[in-house]
């Protein structure tokens, strides 16, 4: 028989790919849901969170050998979708925050301030995508997807692995996004 730990890693990850396709469903076929406008930032960030928990539902079904190579396969995907999920939220939250940042007492929100910002949007992706594939591919240079504990990943040890590609970059962007307030 599963763990209860197996069972509660595939009804989470089941329930995330459900919400995750219910909200692309009304991002891109019903385009709106309500008063709620979705930006194509959360159109990103859901596309990587569904892929996320498809990688993980893989994970759980077949359960691979750590030494093979879908085993790895599953932990660049995990490291991938994982570390998008980051930049996205961070760009997502980015363009919540700024135009009323810059509201400071009017009553609108600048038109001007979000089209310069959508200017940049191409760059933007280019940041999001660049530093997605560095940080996911750079490992194999180190042989450090395989066995993490609990699924493939990056490896356990050495330990600064996942610092330097995961957490690092992550607790980077909360600090900035801590300042942000």
């Amino acid at each position: 028989g599963k763990s209860t730990d197996w069972y509660v890693n595939m009804v989470t990850a089941t329930i995330g790919l459900f919400f995750a396709l219910i909200v692309l469903y009304f991002q891109y076929w019903k385009r709106s849901l309500g008063m709620i406008r979705f930006t194509k930032w959360a159109g990103y960030l859901t596309i990587a969170t569904a892929l996320h928990n498809v990688d993980a539902i893989f994970y759980l079904i077949f359960t691979p050998d750590t030494d093979s190579g879908f085993c790895t396969f599953l932990g660049f995907g995990l490291q991938f979708t994982g570390i998008m999920m980051v930049f996205w939220d961070f760009v997502l939250a980015f363009h919540i925050w700024y135009p009323h940042y810059r509201l400071l007492g009017r009553e609108k929100i600048d038109v001007d301030v979000v089209q310069r910002m959508n200017k940049y949007s191409k760059v933007i992706q280019a940041v999001v995508w660049l530093l997605t594939f560095i940080l996911s591919f750079v490992p194999f240079a180190f042989d450090a997807y395989g066995e993490a504990r609990i699924w493939c990943w990056i490896v356990a040890e050495p330990s600064w692995m996942r610092w330097v590609f995961f957490y690092g970059p992550l607790w980077l962007i909360v600090i900035v996004l801590i300042g942000f307030l």
